[in-house]
């Protein structure tokens, strides 16, 4: 008994390591956990995405967001107007669905690896892609804050876009432009970097209107909104630096879409370099076994 029981040690202790390290149920757990995990982690960056796009391309709404007096209520209809009205929810979208295809590309390529055939290319590609883009965001992370100019200008410019869009227009949407009156009632400024951005206004179907009536220091005196002579009438501060404040305070919603984009894609490829790595080992294994069973077969009859 000895005599048996000795040579085939080894092969009873690869056979017992490749049992443990062959993927089962124990793997259906990985994917379970890293999946509700990154289901949890895209949806928060979706989130995430949406808010930093309309920081800077949809002026209105974060810059009412600030103001203490407005309710909850008004920015909730304001973000559902600016929601039909823009053409910005096409780019969310187009990211939302890059995110979830990549999403479930890693989710599909961990579960095909961990099925008994076993199909590894699509792992060790989305490691690659997910190496790609953890650098890309990296690379954002280090040069976003190295580029304040070119994100002011961007805003600023944004701003004076939104004004030509809707108040140089014959009839304009009322409910859009009320949403810049009434940021510029409550901090008493006019325009962007100045007030010329209002000449030649249509606004409101007023054709010889320089600055609308959000722009003058007295409401109930309309002619300061026609007589561009008359500069006592209107409010000469720009908005600029009210934007800019309340934008720079909103860099860290965009710091938080880039590190939880790297969260992301961190937790995805620890998953698929999991499942890889453990059917690195198990082949290795099985070799080894391959290899050994022979002689040690061989010595186990001579004996």
């Amino acid at each position: 008994m000895a005599a048996r029981g000795g040579p085939m040690e080894p092969l009873a202790n690869i056979d017992d390591t490749l049992r443990f390290s062959s993927p089962c149920t124990f793997h259906q757990f990985i994917i379970f956990g890293f999946g509700s995990i990154n289901i949890c982690l895209g949806l928060a960056h979706l989130t995430l995405i949406i808010a930093s796009i309309y920081t800077f391309v949809e002026p209105p709404i974060y810059l009412l967001s600030s103001i203490a007096d407005y309710s909850m209520i008004q920015i909730i209809s304001d973000w559902s107007v600016l929601l039909v009205d823009s053409k910005m929810p096409l780019v969310t979208a187009a990211l939302c669905v890059i995110g979830l295809a990549i999403n479930i590309f890693g989710l599909v390529a961990c579960i095909k690896a961990s099925a008994k055939k076993c199909e590894l290319k699509l792992t060790k590609i989305f490691v690659v892609l997910c190496g790609v883009l953890i650098f890309a965001w990296i690379c954002l992370l280090i040069v976003y804050p190295l580029m304040p100019r070119f994100v002011d200008k961007t805003i600023l410019d944004s701003h004076e876009s939104f004004i030509r869009d809707y108040y140089q227009i014959e009839k304009p949407q009322e409910y859009v432009t009320a949403h810049w009156d009434r940021f510029q009632e409550v901090f008493r400024c006019c325009g962007i970097r100045n007030a010329s951005i209002f000449k030649a206004l249509k606004y409101k179907n007023e054709s010889l209107a320089v600055v609308p009536f959000s722009c003058c220091k007295n409401l109930d005196v309309e002619d300061c909104t026609k007589h561009p002579t008359y500069h006592n009438s209107y409010i000469n501060l720009p908005c600029e630096m009210y934007i800019l404040d309340i934008s720079r305070g909103a860099n860290l919603t965009v710091k938080l879409v880039i590190g939880m984009a790297i969260l992301m894609y961190l937790f995805l490829s620890i998953h698929a370099l999991t499942i890889l790595c453990e059917h690195e080992l198990k082949r290795h294994y099985k070799q080894l076994r391959d290899l050994e069973k022979p002689k040690l077969l061989e010595e186990h009859k001579n004996e």
